[in-house]
């Protein structure tokens, strides 16, 4: 499967991707169960490789993609790691680093949400 501009990354793309397995086999001819792990590879403009790995679940008859490694590092894990260093921190920081996070993201809409008194 290869996919370049408008074929599925969007117009312009400068990537193709290409699956390592044969273009004819179905997912469920590569699961050994109810989890797969699709290989599959990035090529740039530049021809260099990126391995891009999506590991996927079977639910009912659809198979659906719950984490996405690319180059060896699963998005899964990274966002994990990152939770439990701020949850390790306690709850009150917690909580000030998201109402930063929603400020930052939104400052229009909490420009007018009073401040809470400490």
């Amino acid at each position: 499967m290869g996919a370049t501009g408008a074929d599925g990354l969007g117009q312009g793309a400068d990537v193709a991707l290409h699956r390592t397995h044969q273009d004819d086999q179905d997912i469920a001819e590569l699961a050994d169960g109810p989890q797969v792990t699709v290989r599959t590879k990035l090529l740039t403009k530049s021809n260099t490789e990126v391995p891009v790995d999506y590991r996927m679940l079977k639910e009912g008859e659809r198979w659906r993609v719950y984490d996405v490694v690319i180059e060896g590092v699963s998005l899964v894990s990274s966002y994990r790691s990152q939770f439990t260093r701020i949850i390790q921190s306690g709850y009150s920081e917690l909580v000030k680093k998201l109402r930063t996070k929603q400020d930052e993201l939104a400052p229009e809409k909490t420009a007018s949400r009073p401040k809470k008194q400490s």
